[in-house]
Order: structure tokens, then sequence, then C-alpha cells
């Protein structure tokens, strides 16, 4: 059927047309290929809502290894989402007509189509319109010793546990969704490995309904080795920490084409003194960004615009939020201090009117001009950030490591100078 249909907003509005053809088109091809059922629909492997919502969140089944290369370009665009992206049957016939019926025969057996759980206990879970098979371990929850919650937040526990003499952590989410659940291993699986997003290694049970996110371990977040004033943190230090975040959005950004959206310095770890960005649970690709009805985050990292009442049900969740977080992050690397002194108050509505009208924390005294004027930047691309950032000189203007001379400012649009509440 075709996903539009699905749309409960939708339901009333959307009728029959000759895309719903080619959408179930589409999937047949699949199907000549595979020898199988889509998501092992007749022997009801998965209940009908689950797939009708993996269907809805753009899951499809991966291509069987050796299928015509043209032919899966062919069918991938006949199931896209929005049936203005799918060809028209002519055009279909035409590239029907130029693919050769000799080369890249397929195998008959269709053992690797996706969504299976396999013999080895390994999961498949198809991504949204990626290119490649993606098998995702499972771990057995008996196969972690030790484990004890070392973090809480909004939307999950996390745990530590040790498999033979490696750490790892392991993430259960609070009231779970499928959905979301899925959307997160997805991404995840996308973005990792990169030095500076944490690993993502699999997924385990440590109940028997849902799915549990293996990680790399980290030795603690940004905002505790921050707070941390038994840790010497110069300039250098600094500028090499502002590099690895920076380096860690562009791959998001530029090579895989995700926004985070819940820049923070909870979600921000380290390990081995190295930058690790952590928690893609508000993440999405930027072609599936939406505009939110509600805004998540941590006020002082948030975009404002998610403030401005009358935007609120326009502004979508853009590159340039991630920017702004970034100018936030790198401003709290020079004063080792919370934003507003958020930490410790509880008058967020104020902290929220105070951003809305342009007031921003004042430069911690002797910080490099050049990384002053890029965290005060209208939001530059992250590629300019890191040109900015390795033009800086990592020597000189070493910076005090204490916080106590940290101010709040307003933007240009006026001269008021605000010194920060109770530092």
């Amino acid at each position: 059927m075709d996903p539009k249909f699905f749309e409960q907003n939708l339901i009333q509005k959307y009728g029959l047309t000759e895309k719903s053809d080619i959408y179930s088109l589409g999937v047949l091809f699949w199907e000549l290929t595979s020898r199988s059922s889509p998501f092992n629909f007749e022997k009801k492997r998965f209940d009908r809502d689950s797939i009708k919502l993996m269907i809805l969140n753009r899951v499809r089944e991966n291509p069987i290894p050796k299928t015509n290369d043209k032919f899966v370009s062919l069918y991938k665009k006949c199931w896209q989402h929005e049936p203005d992206e799918r060809p028209p049957i002519c055009q279909v016939i035409e590239e029907l007509d130029n693919i050769d019926p000799i080369i890249n025969n397929l195998p008959t057996n269709s053992n690797k189509s996706k969504i299976t759980q396999d013999k080895d206990s390994d999961l498949n879970i198809t991504t949204y319109n990626d290119e490649t098979l993606r098998t995702i371990h499972r771990y057995e929850p008996q196969d972690f010793k030790n484990l004890t919650e070392i973090a809480s937040g909004a939307s999950a526990f996390v745990y530590y546990g040790r498999k033979n003499t490696s750490k790892f952590a392991i993430k259960k989410f609070k009231n779970p969704k499928e959905e979301a659940i899925i959307k997160e291993i997805h991404l995840m699986g996308i973005v990792s490995p990169h030095p500076n997003i944490i690993t993502f290694y699999g997924v385990t049970k440590l109940d028997e309904t849902n799915y549990s996110l293996v990680l790399e371990y980290a030795d603690k977040t940004l905002r505790d080795y921050l707070r941390d004033d038994t840790i010497p943190f110069k300039w250098e230090s600094q500028l090499n920490f502002a590099r690895e975040i920076a380096n860690a959005i562009s791959w998001l950004h530029d090579d895989k084409e995700i926004i985070h959206g819940d820049l923070h310095p909870n979600n921000i770890l380290i390990n081995d003194g190295k930058i690790k960005v952590a928690d893609f649970g508000r993440s999405c690709q930027k072609k599936e960004s939406v505009s939110h009805t509600k805004a998540y985050g941590v006020i002082p990292y948030m975009d404002p615009k998610f403030f401005e009442q009358n935007l609120i049900q326009k502004y979508g969740l853009t590159e340039k939020s991630d920017i702004y977080s970034l100018g936030v992050l790198f401003w709290e690397l020079t004063s080792r201090s919370s934003p507003f002194n958020f930490e410790k108050r509880f008058d967020r509505d104020s902290i929220k009117l105070m951003i809305l009208n342009r007031v921003r924390e004042n430069p911690i005294p002797k910080t490099n001009d050049r990384f002053v004027s890029l965290y005060k930047n209208e939001r530059p691309p992250i590629c300019q950030v890191i040109e900015e950032l390795d033009s800086i000189d990592p020597i000189i203007n070493n910076l005090p490591t204490n916080s106590n001379k940290s101010k709040i400012t307003q933007d240009k649009d006026s001269d008021l100078n605000i010194t920060t509440y109770s530092k």
C-alpha cells in the first residue's frame, strides 16, 4: 500500500493515484529478486502495526546482493515515500529497456533480505533508504557483568557493564517507542565509527521487550570535566577540544547529512582525553527534518528561534541549530561555567527571555580574539568553523582556568553589559 494512506492526518485527504501503483510496483520489483515476502509479512513475524510504522518511517527492504544496480536504483525511485518523487510508468519502462538482461543474474535464495534475526543472534535492521545491509550485533544480557546504573536522562538510563576485559555503556530507553529505538539504531549505524563520536557496537535486551544500545564506555561527560577544578585545562587543550567537537559536527552535517539537535556538555563525553559526541535521540537526517510543535533541549544551548512563540509551529531543526549550540559550547570551554549560571538557577523563563533579547555571556578575559569572534559569529557553516579553528594559534593567549569572571552581554543592538548572577 501507498504509505500516504498510513499518515493519519492525511487519511481523509489523500486519494488513490497512479503514483500509488508505482509504489506497489517498486515493492514487487524487489520481490522478484528476493523471492520473499516484504518484511516477512506472510509469516506475520512482526505485527502489522509495526510494519506500518516502519514503512511510515521510510524503512525499506535492502537490495539483494548482486542485483543489477540500475534495477535497484529504479525500484528505489518507485517506492519513495513522497508520491511526487516516484517516476511515471513511461519512465519506468524506458529504464527497464536500458537494463542489460544478461549480466548480474541474481541468486534465487532470499536468505539475506532484511529485518530478520539470524541464527547467530545478530539483528538485521533495515535502514531508511540506506544503500548497504547493516547487520547489528546482538549481545546477550548475560554477556555483561557488574551492570551498574551510571547516568539517567529524560529518555534513558545508562549502565556500565563489563564483557571479559572490555568496558561498555548500555543505554536503556525509558517508556520506549519502537519507532524511536529503530530510528536511533539507524542513525548510530550511519554515524559510527568516527574518532570523535561514541562508537555503537550493537544491541541487547535488558528486559524481555525492548532493545538497548551497546556503546563505547567513556570516562566522563564534558560537563563534569569542565567543572573539575583539579584538572588543568589551558588554552591549547581548550582549542583542541573545540576542534574535535567541530570535527564530529562536520562529519554529521557534511558527510552524513545528519543534524544532532541536542548538543550540550552532558551529551559530549570524554574517553582517554578525546571528545566523543553522543546521544542521537533528538537527531534527524537533513532531508527528514520537520517543524517541531514542541521544543526539546537544555535551554542555554537551544536555538533561540524555538523560544519565539509565534514561530514555534513553523521553525524546524536545522544545521544552524547545531551551530548555535556549538557557539555556546565554545564559550563554555573557556569559562568552565554553566551559561547564565543555568545549573544553579530555577527561573528558566527569565533565561529564555534574556536569550530572546540577544543577551549572551561575555568573553572570558584574555581569550584569543579570533576564537571569540568565531563563537560570536552569525552561525557560519561548519566547514567555515573548522577553517577558522585551524587558523587560530594554539599556543598564545593561554587562559585562566577559574571561571569566576564570566559576564553576560547583549549583542550588537545594545551596549548593555550585565554581570553574571552569583558566580
